[in-house]
């Protein structure tokens, strides 16, 4: 990890991006962990993907990973997961 926080991505993205704190703050998230490497995992995981169950185990080490290693980890579900649960049945 980088000794100067402003050299990660994340933390340039929050000078430019304010209210995404809020939005984090808002998710139970503290001052330290805004200003911690925050890493985004993102996964094909879904309850509409049967095949894909076996990824939330793999989800949950990856999250417990980036927080060892003195990161803060959000969760997102990929776009296909998503739109699985939004389509209509067409017949």
């Amino acid at each position: 990890m980088p000794q100067d926080p402003q050299h990660l991505r994340s933390q340039r993205l929050r000078a430019v991006n304010y209210q995404g704190d809020a939005l984090r703050l808002g998710m139970n998230w503290t001052e330290e962990d805004l200003a911690k490497p925050q890493v985004l995992v993102d996964s094909a995981y879904g309850m509409g993907h049967p095949g894909t169950f076996h990824f939330r185990e793999l989800i949950e080490e990856v999250s417990n990973g980036v927080y060892e290693a003195g990161g803060s980890q959000a969760s997102s579900p990929s776009a296909t997961s998503v739109m699985a649960w939004s389509r209509r049945p067409t017949a």
